[in-house]
């Protein structure tokens, strides 16, 4: 019981410090997924993205990415190690959206699905390395998402995630395990406004008669409740405890320079900046008995999402994506509250979007173009928790495929 006790402490030292609302149960679930966001401050709920691993936190974005993309394959080439050399996760995930307005003669709506496996092994706990031991915990998670295009992008989304979570405490068969199965719920919602398309569309700069440059402004405002579920125990129900249900409310704000050939079009430059707002959605009362809060729980949005001012109850997160001719990604990000004090992040990326669309228009040749279109290969790495004994290394490789027709 000693080293189960001792584990959890761990665990919910790593991926939550402090919880001032009270503990929770599989903390796990809390993980950003994406390396991309990781390395973006560990936000996701309202910034709209491509890779398959991106909607984790807000099942919504599913809709959004099936606009412009068929299929999308994301994994980590290596186990992620986590403090101790033998305490290792791995995640998989794969996307997949059709556009039914395609040829702009159909319905403007596009449905996306998606997959991502987690499993997060503790092999021996780092405790007693004479011992064998099989502690992990692992989710399977099943999205689907929808967008609706009508001035603004409409996007929901729903996310079915079941769990188990296994902790052995001896290698001797008399003590045993403990283990816990149940199934959490995520849904979320994220509006798309492209303000440059709506205000000045026609805004342009003509370099030439092949060329011309446009800028390009959209805002996103977005919502998740995750891990809504049945409190979990691992040995006796009268001893149960909640997984932690998260409410998520943010925005961000994206700025691109875009040029336009007659037949494609290049970022040059783009930046975007996000804002979230996190809260754990349940409290215990003066008689140690669960509450839970309302959809937002304790965040306010003068305070946690315009100032940017966290407290000990809501963890504020802000991240920066910054993308150079659709090939260089570097990203950073921090978050501060509810136990966590200025955790920084960091991260560098790699696509081959660019190049190919570089080498398309100088070259002018049908296969490089129809890769540039349609193939998308890009790398990741990430750290988090920089600078401090946490600090943790992702990797990610991401295969994208868009706009191919069927």
């Amino acid at each position: 019981m000693i080293k189960k006790c001792y584990l959890i402490v761990l665990v919910l030292i790593l991926i939550r410090p402090i919880y001032s609302q009270g503990e929770s149960a599989v903390p796990f679930l809390l993980l950003q997924q994406s390396p991309l966001l990781q390395g973006a401050g560990q936000i996701g709920a309202a910034i709209p993205m491509k890779d398959a691993l991106g909607f984790y936190f807000n099942p919504a974005q599913l809709g959004y990415f099936s606009h412009e993309n068929n299929l999308s394959i994301s994994f980590m080439p290596q186990k992620t190690q986590w403090l101790f050399p033998d305490w290792k996760f791995q995640s998989f995930g794969i996307s997949a959206g059709y556009n039914f307005n395609k040829d702009k003669n159909g319905i403007p709506l596009s449905i996306g699905i998606g997959y991502i496996h987690n499993n997060f092994d503790y092999n021996n706990h780092g405790l007693d390395y004479q011992n064998s031991y099989s502690s992990y915990d692992s989710f399977d998670c099943f999205s689907v998402g929808a967008s609706y295009d009508y001035y603004l992008l409409f996007n929901l989304g729903f996310a079915v995630k079941p769990f188990t979570s296994k902790l052995d405490n001896s290698s001797n068969i008399s003590v045993g395990s403990w283990q816990a199965k149940s199934t959490a719920f995520d849904f979320g919602a994220m509006v798309v406004a492209p303000l440059s398309k709506l205000f000045f569309d026609n805004l342009k700069l003509n370099l030439n008669s092949k060329y011309l440059i446009k800028p390009k402004v959209d805002f996103t405002l977005g919502y998740s409740m995750t891990n809504i579920g049945k409190k979990i125990s691992y040995v006796d129900p009268a001893q149960s405890d909640p997984i932690p249900r998260t409410a998520r409310l943010g925005h961000s704000t994206d700025l691109a320079i875009e040029l336009f050939t007659k037949t494609d079009k290049l970022s040059l430059l783009d930046y975007s900046f996000t804002a979230e707002a996190e809260n754990l959605l349940f409290k215990y009362d003066s008689n140690q008995k669960i509450e839970y809060k309302n959809f937002l729980g304790d965040i306010k949005i003068g305070k946690h999402l315009i100032q940017l001012k966290s407290d000990g109850k809501v963890v504020v997160h802000r991240g920066h994506i910054f993308r150079l001719f659709e090939t260089l990604i570097i990203t950073s990000g921090r978050y501060n509250g509810s136990g966590y004090n200025n955790i920084k992040s960091k991260g560098l990326g790699f696509s081959s979007e660019g190049l190919f669309k570089v080498s398309g228009i100088l070259l002018n040749d049908p296969i490089v173009d129809f890769i540039a279109k349609h193939i998308v290969l890009e790398y990741y790495n990430a750290d988090t928790f920089v600078d401090s004994g946490l600090e943790t290394n992702f990797k990610g490789l991401v295969v994208n495929f868009r706009g191919l027709s069927f």
